[in-house]
């Protein structure tokens, strides 16, 4: 019991590493999470960084990470808008 003991103290004593967090996100989120990094680093101990710099992606290369949904709103009353493209006119 008492080797239990010392193990758990001494699991519990080490200190806690400190996690590098890498954000991926697209830039209208950016000012956010810049805007709140700061605070969550002092309060965590974790270092945020964003992986995304400039110079840093190739134009010309492609890739899905995600898929993200729109939605519209209309007023009641007001016909609905045409959607037939993804692209813009």
């Amino acid at each position: 019991m008492t080797r239990i003991l010392v193990a758990v103290a001494l699991l519990t004593a080490l200190p806690a590493r400190a996690a590098e967090i890498r954000i991926l996100c697209a830039a209208a989120m950016q000012t956010v999470f810049k805007e709140v990094a700061p605070a969550f680093e002092q309060a965590s101990g974790h270092k945020v960084v964003f992986a995304v710099e400039e110079g840093k992606i190739d134009p010309q290369r492609t890739v899905d990470i995600a898929r993200v949904g729109v939605g519209m709103v209309v007023p009641t009353g007001t016909p609905k808008p045409t959607v037939t493209s993804m692209q813009p006119n």
